[in-house]
């Protein structure tokens, strides 16, 4: 029988613990979100021009929408020239033939799926840990998870990636998140946490050994 080491008031771990929690539910809220503005950009059959004359946009500051997402040739305060670019990529996104506006959408869902699986599974490693459940298998599983939901979430944006990288319209750039390029950062969080959940089982594994010999 293994006795649990609990933590003695170590406030980081706890407030990590919530952290965790609040990232979590955070996530969910975020995901539903971007979930129903993608699906409604869906179906919906919107007067493109009608919109864009509403939000007072032509079509030069489509054209002069840098890819970087930074400056925006029209005047007007932060929360204005905000609400304008969010207006031009989503009236981008909307004039896509339908199939390609399938495909944002599906691999979108999928993505921010794998995104709340992973805050799920830290919040659950954080939860183990905050009880003291450091060296145990089922904590450290909890970080391989992680780590190949990570990949998955790479996989996912590269292979979305190389279906849309033809057609697709210039402000929609940069906005959603399954038709960038996805970051090299992915594949190395990934190896990093892999490497250390097989670390940390190799010395949960002694520990047990240890503890049957005695």
């Amino acid at each position: 029988m293994t006795e649990n080491i609990k933590p003695d008031n170590i406030i980081s771990i706890q407030l990590l613990n919530l952290v965790s929690k609040f990232i979590f539910w955070a996530a969910i809220i975020l995901s539903f979100t971007i979930s129903s503005v993608l699906l409604y950009g869906t179906i919906s059959r919107s007067d493109i021009k009608s919109i864009t004359e509403e939000s007072n946009v032509n079509s030069d500051e489509i054209k002069n929408l840098k890819m970087d997402g930074i400056n925006i040739p029209y005047k007007g305060k932060h929360t204005q020239k905000f609400k304008n670019k969010l207006e031009i990529k989503y009236c981008s996104f909307i004039s896509l033939p339908i199939s390609k506006r399938l495909t944002i959408l599906f691999s979108t869902l999928l993505i921010l799926s794998l995104i709340v699986l992973c805050t799920y599974f830290f919040k659950r490693f954080m939860n183990l840990i905050n009880k003291g459940l450091y060296f145990e298998t089922y904590t450290i599983r909890n970080l391989r998870t992680i780590s190949y939901l990570i990949l998955f979430i790479w996989l996912v944006k590269f292979i979305s990636w190389i279906f849309q990288s033809n057609g697709i319209v210039h402000p929609l750039n940069n906005f959603h998140i399954s038709n960038s390029f996805p970051s090299i950062n992915l594949l190395i969080a990934s190896l990093s946490l892999w490497v250390l959940s097989y670390l940390f089982l190799q010395g949960a594994e002694l520990k047990k050994e240890k503890e049957l010999t005695i």
